[in-house]
């Protein structure tokens, strides 16, 4: 599973995949990070247009049990009506930063891992994740960055709750 936690001394989220109760290594971890804006459909152009701006990849051969893998740790900045999200080291230090376009939907998440489980049975877990800039709530749109995620910068060690699972695949082998 993958989860998204603020941790209050390294001043960033950390979006983990979580291996801290499994029994086995996760193998052959890939993902990826990107900011993703849909374009709804118009004339001359019938369907909507995902616009896809990479954050960050990269892969892990071997997780071992009881381990998490950081996929992204990062903050967001707001400097007067701008928010800036600036990705991280595991302490906190700036890396590098991108604007948040003002109509940016999802910064999505996207990994893939493969465990063995009863020395027969192989799993291969594909999944994606969703941090969404707007919600819908009590029939208002709001902000998920600079509403939710940006006062949970100023407090305790805690989980972020607005990350949503897209798109889930196991596939498992003999």
């Amino acid at each position: 599973m993958a989860e998204c936690w603020w941790l209050k001394d390294a001043r960033s989220f950390r979006f983990v995949i979580r291996n801290m109760s499994g029994s086995t290594n996760l193998t052959d971890i890939r993902f990826r990070v990107w900011m993703r804006t849909i374009i709804p459909s118009a004339e001359g152009i019938s369907v909507k247009t995902l616009v896809d701006a990479e954050v960050e990849s990269g892969e892990r051969l071997l997780l071992p049990r009881r381990q998490d893998l950081p996929l992204l740790c990062f903050r967001f900045e707001q400097a007067d009506s701008a928010v800036a999200l600036l990705i991280t080291d595991k302490r906190g230090a700036v890396l590098r930063n991108f604007a948040v376009p003002s109509d940016l939907n999802y910064l999505m998440f996207e990994y893939t891992a493969r465990t063995r489980h009863w020395y027969l049975f192989k799993h291969e877990i594909s999944r994606i994740y969703a941090l969404p800039q707007y919600k819908q709530i009590d029939g208002e749109r709001r902000n998920v960055f600079t509403e939710y995620l940006l006062a949970l910068q100023f407090g305790p060690e805690r989980q972020a709750k607005s990350v949503l699972k897209f798109a889930e695949e196991v596939t498992v082998t003999a």
